[in-house]
């Protein structure tokens, strides 16, 4: 079995709370030995707050031109998802933002 070590970095403000957008993805591919096999990354565009706020550039080091430039949230998702293959796989994260389109059949 294959496993995905993934992260996603999303929107945010400082002392404000919004709706969080995925901004990017990056993941890992682990074998069974436990070797790294492959990486993933992809920026994503946001839309419903396609400008980020200075916050969310200092504690991402995510620049808005990477964003402006990056597919949309289901073009990324595809993408990843392709990379992950059709073998059998377990997805490892940590965090409490987990959008449900990566789990999508």
């Amino acid at each position: 079995m294959t496993y995905i070590i993934f992260d996603l970095e999303t929107t945010c403000e400082e002392k404000r709370r919004v709706q969080n957008e995925t901004i990017e993805i990056g993941a890992v591919k682990v074998d069974e030995a436990g070797q790294a096999v492959d990486t993933f990354q992809t920026f994503v565009r946001p839309v419903i707050r396609p400008v980020l706020s200075g916050f969310c550039t200092q504690l991402t080091t995510i620049r808005q031109k990477e964003v402006d430039t990056a597919p949309f949230f289901p073009q990324a998702v595809a993408s990843f998802r392709r990379w992950i293959g059709e073998e059998a796989y377990m997805l490892c994260s940590w965090g409490f933002y987990v959008p449900p389109a990566l789990f999508a059949p």
